[in-house]
């Protein structure tokens, strides 16, 4: 019996130990400034990551990775590695790199009023022609790289033999991990982190209103202003790229759509931003 109670014993302290230190790492990223930059596919994220770069030099920090391998995939972020590239330095606020994150529990919990959750998008339809473009010109030029890990959004292949068979093959992959990211970042009653839209079109056409919102919150949150510099304007269809979306996608996609989700939540994430959904 002694015997049983030893063992029982030391195998209850370590997880007791483990959570504790887990519990001081998220309460340590908690008390820092952040700014999350969390983003659907192919909606110029890049390019406001890369202007973020410029405009913090040498006041923040970042963009700082939040998972130990970045690729241009959906991504969790990794509560450890941000603790591991934050930890004491001593610039006055932090930016994460842009990720295809969802609100999951875990990452929810990272976040406090300390923090800034930047929520960059795209619609759908655009998102499935810009998306497919560029795996069809990237991933797909090279059949092999299928079966290295890089056939991120398409995980059961790519092997359908025409166009529009591809096309709605991405559709029944893509569509639920987008309808699960408006979900949860935007029907999550979560309050106690500040958070803002950012529309694809509306960086791309007005970002000088896009930057007078941002700047409204980080003068408040952040004590900085972003620069008279605008963003480089980044071509929405570099290369001319015809829309696949036709009326049978519609109805796919639509069916997606209303088996994942209410009608009542349908309407609630249109008052965001009627091209959300």
């Amino acid at each position: 019996m002694n015997l049983i109670k030893y063992f029982t014993k030391i195998n209850i302290l370590p997880s007791k130990l483990l959570l504790s230190l887990e519990k001081k790492k998220n309460d340590y990223i908690k008390k820092k400034k952040v700014i999350w930059h969390i983003t659907t596919p192919r909606c110029g994220s890049t390019s406001l990551m890369e202007y973020f770069r410029d405009e913090f030099k040498n006041v923040g920090f970042g963009p700082f990775q939040t998972f130990p391998y970045q690729e241009n995939r959906f991504q969790n972020i990794c509560s450890q590695t941000v603790f591991n590239t934050i930890f004491f330095r001593k610039e006055k606020f932090f930016f994460s790199t842009h990720s295809h994150t969802l609100a999951t529990n875990d990452f929810l919990n990272l976040i406090s009023s300390n923090h800034l959750v930047i929520l960059q998008y795209r619609s759908i339809e655009e998102t499935l022609n810009s998306l497919f473009f560029y795996l069809k010109d990237g991933v797909y030029k090279n059949p092999k790289l299928i079966h290295k890990g890089l056939n991120f959004w398409l995980p059961f292949g790519f092997n359908s033999n025409s166009d529009e068979e591809k096309f709605l093959e991405l559709i029944y992959s893509y569509v639920p991990w987008h309808i699960n990211f408006l979900k949860g970042w935007i029907l999550e009653s979560n309050s106690s982190f500040e958070k803002i839209f950012i529309n694809f079109n509306e960086i791309n056409k007005n970002f000088p209103n896009v930057k007078k919102k941002l700047n409204k919150i980080f003068e408040n949150k952040f004590d900085i202003s972003l620069s008279e510099n605008n963003l480089n304007k980044f071509n929405e269809n570099p290369r001319n790229y015809k829309s696949l979306i036709n009326n049978k996608h519609r109805e796919v996609i639509n069916e997606i759509k209303n088996s994942m989700l209410k009608v009542e939540e349908i309407e609630k994430i249109k008052l965001h931003d009627e091209h959300l959904i």
